[in-house]
């Protein structure tokens, strides 16, 4: 305060720059007014642009009181000061008060002075200018004239035009990457050329250059928490978390962390799982009421993560007072979430308010339809997006992946043969592959491989060789594992892409490797930590091996990895629990499911299938009646659904009979089809657990079907399957033909009659009607393995290996066609023959093919003659 007042009291006074500094550190540092610093200042040095900011600035009681103080003095002043200097003032009053006039006062003051190396600088210096392109372009013009070719501003304010425009097209990223390359040569430590370069190298796919130019960023400022958080995304995205959590901490350790680089660190923070730091630092700036609207919308996605869906709508709901397209789709997306369609489709139709780019609109409809509609209906809304912007190379994209997505051959031709979507990188590489992309519609785990690739430049080649693998070799089984190998090793090649990795654990698990698939679906959950695909992928197969502890504990992972809104890792893990014993403990688990699986049955089917299992196994029958008296009244699809169930879930004897009595009740009398359905059912489940209450129902309800006036083919067959099981050969080859007097096109029927005759020591007989099914059917492994068996009743021995053989070629995974070949070379007394294929057997064993209690006693005949 002394030095100040002495200040005051000199004769001589001071610089002007030197008493505004002085009035502003009094200003921050609380020392008393600031008004006889600002009246001397303009004693001495008169009413000026750079006073009246200050003035503005420090006495104005917010921004509307400080403009009319500038405007005010600007009055004073007349003719005082160059009208240029007192424009440029009040250009960046408004752009430090966030005034949204600011855009235009910047281009204006460009504009009438064009012959201003400063105030072009100034102008494209400002955040607000660059929300109006053209202005942007005009002043960068003006500064390439003023300054030449060799200009640094004009270079790298022309890039970052090109580089922001949503429609940014591969010719403008490479534009944009040409320009700022020479202005690295030209000024190598301007910082902004290399963080706008590492940009337009992101877009052109140069990933080893894009890390290079934000090392040397970070290395020219290495305070630039900016520079550090860029770094952090490229860390992620390549799947080192280490490296980008690293990153993260530099950022959040900073003195002052801007609200978007805490969003960007939060939302690396939820892709790494970190749920509840990234939550907390969103809520932080909500606090603080330093959050904008992205980061809120960040944090009601991290509560819809969390499942904390109540928290997330009413977050979201903070927003739609100044709705955007995201925060419409969002929030539509959690009311559809939980049921509130009506809100969901009103908040989709108010788009149409919304003052979006062409073909925006379209494009968030299709999203929604394509997550919470039809497929039908999405892709409406796609071809809507690119009739309404054909330019749009992102709506091309977004069409073609769509395509991709549904398995829709022809909606992708559209795409590809569209001469519009040129410009789009996904359509021209899905055309560069055309028959390889066609080829992969086919199968939901090669779409998803194509699309990883059509998504991601770097994944193209190991995807392309992978597809172009499977679809030469794939449909020959002879060449199934060589494939399954082949795929593999690209896999393992290229272990940063989940989804080929995923592909190669899907054709391993086809061929004998199980243990194999199941070893690598582990390491690659393990290794992808985030991902709920890999985990989903890991506890299936598991399951599927009756594994069942393991994969409970996988269930579960893949239950903390998934969308909270998903009922299917709880499905799992309550259809596992039943496996193992623990029905109680699968109701709890599944219960928070079964209100909206029962708001919609359709899509949750396999929610209430187990869910109904569980109402029996904890001993509800009536529960279970109610549900699926309930589920049958709404869609007749209930009415068979629930005989799909196999005996083996169903538990005890008595739970499988309380079980298929409830589903009579189900059927009606003159519903023949499902009536079969339902005494197959029995039957299935009197072959399983061999009680004779199970017995007893399923001849009553065949008896009843055949007492019909035209009973169907398929009751007499099914009575042969019966009477066959029952050990009444008789009964069972008349049975089987009167099954083909029915039909005598029915393949079954006569491959069953074919087995009994051979059986039975009529192999002449058999072996006819088992070359006609093989006829009817040549490429059917059973239709093989019966002829062979018949041409072995009357040792045949050789014409039965070929036979043999050709399934075991047709479905090599299979081991019953071996144990087929097995007896076939023990009956022909081919010892050494006969030791491969055992040995064999026992190598399909330990990669984990399970053989059934039949083939098992079977094979263990065979070894006792070999005594």
């Amino acid at each position: 305060k002394a030095l100040i007042a002495e200040l005051l009291a000199s004769p001589s006074g001071a610089s002007e720059g030197a008493l505004l500094r002085i009035a502003v550190t009094a200003a921050r540092a609380r020392l008393g007014s600031v008004d006889p610093i600002l009246a001397r200042c303009e004693k001495l040095h008169g009413v000026t642009p750079r006073l009246a900011m200050t003035t503005a600035v420090l006495q104005g009681r917010g921004p509307d009181a400080g403009l009319a103080a500038f405007d005010a003095m600007r009055a004073r002043a007349g003719a005082g000061g160059a009208a240029a200097d007192w424009d440029v003032a009040r250009a960046g009053l408004l752009e430090a008060a966030g005034r949204p006039e600011a855009a235009a006062a910047w281009g204006a003051v460009a504009d009438a002075n064009p012959a201003s190396v400063a105030i072009q600088l100034a102008a494209l210096s400002a955040k607000s200018m660059w929300t109006d392109p053209k202005a942007v372009a005009r002043a960068a013009d003006r500064l390439k004239e003023l300054t030449g070719e060799t200009g640094v501003m004009w270079r790298l304010s022309r890039a970052r035009l090109l580089l922001q425009s949503p429609d940014a097209s591969d010719k403008d990223a490479a534009e944009a990457a040409e320009l700022l390359s020479s202005v690295v040569r030209d000024a190598p430590d301007n910082v902004h050329a290399h963080i706008l370069l590492s940009r337009a190298l992101q877009l052109t796919g140069d990933a080893a250059g894009i890390e290079a130019h934000l090392q040397e960023a970070l290395r020219l400022a290495p305070g630039n928490t900016s520079i550090a958080l860029d770094l952090a995304r490229l860390a992620q995205s390549r799947g080192d978390t280490e490296e980008a959590r690293r990153r993260i901490e530099t950022v959040l350790a900073a003195k002052s962390v801007d609200p978007q680089e805490a969003e960007g660190a939060a939302y690396i923070l939820a892709a790494q799982g970190d749920l509840q730091r990234s939550a907390d630092l969103l809520q932080r700036l909500v606090r603080e009421q330093r959050a904008d609207a992205s980061a809120t919308l960040e944090l009601s996605r991290l509560y819809a993560r969390a499942g904390r869906v109540d928290e997330a709508i009413r977050m979201s709901e903070s927003l739609l007072d100044a709705p955007t397209a995201q925060v419409v789709e969002h929030t539509a997306g959690l009311y559809a979430s939980v049921g509130r369609t009506a809100d969901s489709d009103r908040l989709i139709r108010a788009l149409d308010t919304l003052q979006l780019p062409a073909g925006e609109a379209d494009l968030v409809r299709a999203r929604h339809a394509a997550r919470w509609g039809s497929p039908g209906a999405a892709t409406a809304a796609y071809r809507a997006a690119v009739v309404a912007a054909p330019a749009r190379a992102d709506a091309w994209s977004a069409f073609a992946e769509h395509a991709v997505a549904i398995g829709d051959k022809s909606v992708l031709s559209e795409t590809l043969d569209d001469p519009r979507a040129a410009a789009a990188d996904p359509v021209a590489f899905a055309r560069s592959i055309r028959a390889l992309c066609e080829f992969a519609l086919a199968d939901p785990g090669l779409r998803q491989l194509l699309l990883g690739a059509m998504r991601d430049p770097a994944q193209r080649p190991a995807v392309t060789a992978a597809l172009r693998a499977i679809a030469q070799d794939w449909s020959d089984p002879a060449k199934r594992a060589s494939t399954a190998k082949t795929v593999r090793a690209l896999a393992e090649a290229n272990v940063k892409f989940v989804v080929l990795q995923m592909v190669a654990v899907d054709l391993c698990a086809q061929t004998t490797e199980r243990n194999s698939a199941l070893e690598f679906s582990r390491r690659t959950a393990a290794a992808f930590p985030n991902n709920a695909e890999a985990a989903h992928q890991w506890a299936e197969l598991l399951a599927s091996a009756g594994r069942w502890s393991e994969a409970l504990d996988a269930a579960r992972t893949w239950r903390d990895r998934a969308d909270p809104r998903d009922a299917a890792p709880d499905e799992l893990i309550a259809r596992v629990l039943l496996r193992l014993g623990r029905g109680k403990e699968a109701a709890v688990a599944l219960a928070p499911r079964v209100a909206a699986a029962l708001a919609r049955p359709q899509a949750d089917e396999a929610v209430l299938v187990t869910h109904a299992v569980t109402l029996l196994r904890t001993g509800d029958v009536e529960g279970l009646q109610r549900l699926l008296r309930q589920l049958a009244a709404a869609s007749e699809r209930w009415r068979s659904l629930p005989l799909s169930v196999g005996p083996d879930f169903l538990g005890t004897p008595a739970e499988a009979v309380a079980w298929l009595r409830a589903c009579a009740e189900l059927v009606p009398q003159d519903d023949t089809t499902t009536r079969i359905f339902l005494a197959q059912a029995w039957i299935v489940a009197w072959k399983s657990l061999r009680t004779p209450e199970l017995l007893a129902e399923s001849k009553k309800l065949l008896a009843e079907i055949l007492a019909s006036p035209q009973p169907p083919a398929t009751a007499h067959f099914l009575a042969g399957t019966l009477a066959e099981a029952s050990g009444d050969t008789a009964a069972a080859e008349a049975a089987y033909g009167s099954a083909l007097r029915a039909n005598p096109e029915f393949g079954q029927a006569r491959n069953n009659l074919a087995m009994l005759l051979a059986d039975g020591g009529r192999w002449q007989d058999a072996v006819d009607h088992a070359r006609r099914v093989v006829a009817a059917s040549p490429r059917s492994p059973q239709a093989l393995d019966t002829l062979a068996h018949a041409l072995r009743a009357g040792e045949k021995f050789d014409e039965a290996r070929t036979r043999i053989g050709e399934a075991i070629r047709l479905d090599p995974v299979n081991p019953a066609w071996q144990v087929e070949l097995a007896e076939t070379l023990a009956d022909a007394r081919d010892a050494d023959a006969l030791n491969a294929v055992l040995q064999t057997i026992r190598s399909m064993e330990e990669d984990g093919v399970v053989l059934s209690r039949g083939l098992k006693e079977r094979i263990e005949r065979v070894r006792l003659r070999q005594k």
